[in-house]
């Protein structure tokens, strides 16, 4: 059975309450019962001593007459015997049979003094036996001293019958107490998840509160602040990447209407629908890699961006990227070549980040002056650091925290009419993250961009 918090701390509070208070009856009985019983042999002690300065005061056999009066006075049960255990004085109201004669205890009390626990009409007793010899050439007595436990007794049971009724009573109020301060104790949990409660997709703006001291409630609702910091985010993104997403894809799909809408208006000669089609056909391509880039960002956002990681040489990958790069369509004359390349293997999934360097070339190409020129070099030490450098048109410095956010376009009329889809630096980032690197830009306006991408060797 699963029990709620409340639940659980009211049971623990109680149990843990329960047995402090039975430690503590326990203590308390111990410290008490020894207490009594060590003043119960003190006081044997101190009678059997009064008794035996009224036997040696004078002679023997005078004394037993006043026996019976001295065992009244010290509230006693005394016993007398001789050397061979007949009896020779017995206290009132105690029987013989109520009270026998151990011999072997009398053997052991002419060397020293014994105690020993007898029960006498049905009560417990401590016994103190000891030998005395009354007169100088008289032969040994022995005298017991039994003093009752009773009073002993009855402060274990009024003791014990305080722990009986007492825990039950105790254990309520604490199984109460418990609940009331469980309740008090999660009621600001209470007030921050009805807070929680309010807060929907369209106010993902609002943000819980807590008054308290800097306590483990308080991490918990700074926890929970910057949750929904980050699912705003998420969903601040997700709602914008959707309405970038569909502006977008209307625009190809709309040209592509108006396109066959005029074509279809009349008929037209083959070197027109030629025309055409090369139009539907560079419209459909536009669409095409559009759609291309939003499933691969569906990827990387769904978790699903698999690597393939091997060993690369890094020198005939670089070249077979520059010849890759040098035929890109490009009337400004715009020279591609190789800096300083490093010699080695390093360890990424080849086809991934030859996506991303080819990114970077396009767009450093496209985005060049005319007869600008592109430099791409790697660098491997602990790293392995590859870098595209043009001579472009720049990125102005409030732009550039923005570029590889989807589809931001820093001028976006012209990047529209240069192509592109507004997702590659996007996709190339997650590419680099993917592996654990980084991809960083540094770029003056007007002169030129430098990006730089570096991977981790393992």
């Amino acid at each position: 059975m699963k029990f709620t918090v409340r639940t659980r701390l009211s049971i623990s509070f109680a149990l843990i309450f329960t047995i402090l208070i039975i430690l503590f009856s326990g203590v308390i009985y111990y410290l008490m019962v020894s207490d009594l019983e060590r003043e119960l042999v003190e006081d044997s002690k101190q009678n059997m001593y009064e008794v035996l300065l009224v036997f040696t005061s004078g002679t023997w056999e005078t004394q037993l007459a006043e026996m019976p009066e001295e065992s009244r006075e010290f509230n006693l049960s005394i016993k007398v015997l001789d050397l061979q255990g007949n009896i020779a004085f017995l206290t009132e109201g105690v029987s013989q049979a109520d009270w026998p004669v151990e011999k072997d205890l009398l053997q052991q009390a002419l060397e020293k003094p014994v105690w020993s626990n007898e029960e006498i009409n049905g009560v417990s007793h401590l016994v103190l036996t000891q030998s005395f010899v009354a007169a100088e050439g008289k032969p040994p007595h022995f005298i017991q001293i039994a003093n009752s436990r009773a009073h002993i007794n009855k402060v274990r049971n009024l003791l014990m019958s305080c722990v009986n009724v007492g825990t039950p009573l105790i254990l309520a109020i604490a199984v109460i107490a418990g609940r009331f301060f469980a309740k008090r104790a999660l009621a600001p949990v209470d007030r921050i998840r009805a807070r929680a409660q309010t807060i929907k997709s369209d106010s993902l703006h609002e943000r819980l509160e807590y008054s308290g001291p800097p306590d483990e409630l308080f991490r918990l609702t700074e926890t929970l602040n910057d949750l929904l910091d980050r699912v705003e985010q998420s969903v601040n993104l997700m709602k914008q990447f959707v309405a970038d997403a569909s502006h977008e894809l209307r625009i190809p799909l709309t040209g592509l209407r108006g396109t066959v809408e005029v074509a279809l208006r009349q008929v037209r000669s083959n070197d027109e629908y030629k025309k055409i089609l090369e139009t539907v056909y560079n419209k459909s391509e536009r669409l095409s890699e559009l759609v291309w880039d939003l499933l691969s960002l569906a990827q990387v956002d769904s978790g699903k961006m698999e690597l393939e990681k091997m060993e690369v040489e890094i020198e005939p990958f670089l070249t077979n990227l520059l010849e890759e790069a040098k035929a890109l369509d490009s009337e400004k004359r715009v020279a591609i070549r190789l800096g300083k390349v490093a010699k080695g293997k390093a360890k990424f999934d080849e086809v991934k980040v030859h996506l991303l360097l080819v990114n970077l070339l396009e767009n450093a190409v496209r985005y060049n002056k005319p007869g600008g020129e592109v430099l791409l070099s790697s660098e491997l030490n602990s790293r392995f650091i590859v870098s595209v450098k043009d001579t472009g048109i720049g990125i102005p410095n409030e732009d550039q925290p923005k570029i590889f956010d989807r589809f931001y376009r820093v001028d976006k009329a012209r990047s529209r009419e240069a192509g592109g889809t507004g997702l590659g630096l996007a996709i190339a980032r997650s590419i680099a993250e993917a592996h654990n690197g980084t991809l960083k830009v540094r770029s003056v306006f007007s002169e030129g961009s430098e990006f730089t991408l570096t991977l981790p060797l393992s």
